[in-house]
């Protein structure tokens, strides 16, 4: 899947992440280069939410490594992730009480969900935060009713912020059951203060040079939108949807077996689905939010079912062990990999779009004076591999969006926003990287303007980019037009 997000253009190979996980990477590759942690160098707006994933991208961008191999190194990174997660689930497994039957079939369900093959392959930070919550959770889980905490969770609850912001939540849960669990709780109290440092210094560096207390992409999904909580319900409406069985284990497990460490879990989970709701939720599959607590839901469940097998069997006929085994092992080979053949993950059409947005890229670079002034609605990939002025339409990158109200009914987080005449005018594109390939009718158009995307579709009837910019469609082969501003 790795050698999927690549291809071959004017004879070199490429490698490319998930568009989103790319703006992370001009950042990286402006800080790397000495401008600071940027998207345009000489403007300081804080368009990523995942600080310590970015200065690990920028830290690859100081290696001899060619800008076409610099995504594969975060490739290579997310796969040993991914490899860390799998070694800490068993023991998360077994700190909750399952046996090795519980921890084979967890692992191996881990192994097949589409939505953390999905994110694992994204070069998002989503398998860091994953491995993070994991291993905390299974350092806490086995020190518990010791007197001394361990200090080891409490260096990952600090750094799990930094990872990505809004994870505080999750390590706000954890500070909590780190302190109901070790007896020493002026020690452990003192522990939490000290990881607390971390995201405190965060918060301190992100006040002195972005001037703000939140990210700017925060403030773009999260504020002037009325109908946010919709989407959020919605949002998590689908996460139940296709989990609510291992849910249900989970909640019933803890209550029959009386354990307060899968309660916990359920409890982690609950908390975290309901911030979910309240942040609006997420603009892409694959269920991004859930994904770090995947391990030990599965975890939860694996024991759930496999405790309750053996408890039932106990004192019964092997027959009736091994059917109870078996019909564990049937449940979780359904729920735990969920639609698996349905719903994998597919790489082909992000790709197509993440390989032509790369195209796109290397043509303003190579055709375009250093000097243009490029705007456009994807903001990574097109980006990363040029230098030049680039203007998000989407305000992840640009405050005076980010600050407005939607002017859309969509209710995908972050693309519901735009202001195209203070995009195109007062920022004074030079060039506009439509989201359709021109030229269309105003009837395709408006269809194009409807639903969630409606960005695509609502710049056709802007009037500074019907007049200026429309008319001049650049003559390059590529899926989506490039229009160039009419000279006077």
């Amino acid at each position: 899947m790795i050698w999927a997000h690549s291809g071959i253009i004017d004879g070199k190979r490429y490698f490319w992440l998930f568009d989103d996980a790319m703006i992370s990477m001009r950042y990286a590759h402006n800080m790397a280069r000495g401008f600071g942690l940027v998207w345009n160098p000489g403007e300081a707006v804080e368009g990523y939410t995942n600080f310590l994933w970015t200065l690990y991208m920028a830290a690859i961008h100081l290696l001899p490594i060619p800008i076409t191999h610099t995504s594969l190194a975060v490739h290579i990174s997310n796969a040993f992730l991914a490899i860390l997660t799998l070694v800490g689930l068993p023991r998360l497994v077994r700190s909750l009480g399952g046996g090795l039957m519980a921890c084979a079939v967890a692992s191996v369900a881990l192994a097949l969900n589409v939505d953390l093959l999905f994110w694992a392959v994204s070069g998002l930070e989503t398998l860091a935060l994953t491995c993070a919550v994991t291993w905390a959770s299974v350092w806490i889980f086995e020190g518990a009713g010791t007197q001394q905490p361990d200090f080891r969770p409490f260096v990952l609850l600090g750094v799990m912020p930094l990872i990505r912001v809004d994870s505080i939540v999750i390590s706000g849960c954890l500070y909590g059951l780190a302190l109901a669990t070790y007896r020493d709780k002026k020690r452990t109290l003192r522990l939490i203060g000290l990881s607390l440092l971390l995201p405190l210094a965060h918060e301190i560096f992100r006040i002195a040079f972005y001037h703000d207390f939140i990210p700017n992409t925060a403030r773009l999904k999260t504020s002037g939108w009325p109908g946010r909580f919709s989407a959020g319900r919605a949002y998590v409406g689908m996460i139940l949807f296709e989990y609510l069985p291992l849910f249900c284990i989970a909640i019933l497990g803890a209550v029959m077996l009386r354990s307060r460490k899968i309660g916990a879990v359920v409890a982690l989970l609950a908390i975290s689905l309901f911030y979910s709701a309240y942040a609006g939720g997420d603009a892409f599959p694959y269920n991004r939010f859930l994904t770090p607590l995947l391990p030990s839901l599965f975890a939860a469940v694996a024991a759930v079912l496999f405790t309750a097998g053996k408890t039932r069997g106990e004192g019964s006929k092997p027959k009736v062990r091994l059917a109870v085994a078996c019909g564990s092992v049937a449940i979780m080979a359904v729920w735990f990999a969920p639609n698996l053949m349905l719903r994998r993950p597919d790489p082909h059409p992000w790709n197509l779009k993440d390989e032509g947005n790369v195209r796109i890229a290397l043509l303003v670079k190579q055709q375009l004076p250093a000097s243009a002034r490029v705007a456009d609605f994807w903001a990574g990939n097109s980006f990363y591999f040029n230098d030049c002025y680039g203007i998000d339409l989407l305000g992840k990158m640009d405050s005076h969006i980010a600050n407005r109200p939607v002017v859309s009914k969509g209710t995908k987080p972050g693309h519901n926003k735009w202001d195209f005449d203070f995009s195109l005018r007062t920022l004074k594109a030079d060039y506009v990287a439509a989201n359709f390939r021109g030229p269309i009718t105003e009837a395709q158009a408006t269809k194009l303007a409807e639903g969630d995307w409606g960005f695509a579709g609502a710049i056709y009837f802007n009037r500074t980019f019907a007049q200026d910019y429309y008319p001049n469609p650049m003559p390059w082969n590529t899926f989506r037009t490039v229009y160039a501003r009419k000279r006077n």
